[in-house]
């Protein structure tokens, strides 16, 4: 399990405009919904939770190469 806060992101919803944050927290949420193995859950604001299998190993790596994948499209996007 992991619980992920993205730090800061109501200062910079607010420097930006809400629009623009709705945006990338869409953009994030789908990303982690693509992590092989898991399912994800937004929780509220800016925090998310990402459950593998109890069994699984590397879901910190599958984690990591998301946030990757995600920087990229957003920035594509």
């Amino acid at each position: 399990m992991a619980v992920i806060d993205l730090a800061g992101f109501g200062n910079w919803n607010t420097r930006f405009g809400q629009a623009l944050g709705d945006r990338v927290l869409r953009s994030f949420a789908q990303v982690l919904a693509e992590i092989p193995g898991t399912v994800s859950t937004r929780e509220g604001g800016d925090e998310f939770v990402v459950l593998g299998a109890p069994t699984a190993t590397g879901l910190r790596e599958r984690i990591q190469k998301a946030c990757a994948i995600w920087q990229v499209r957003f920035r594509a996007g």
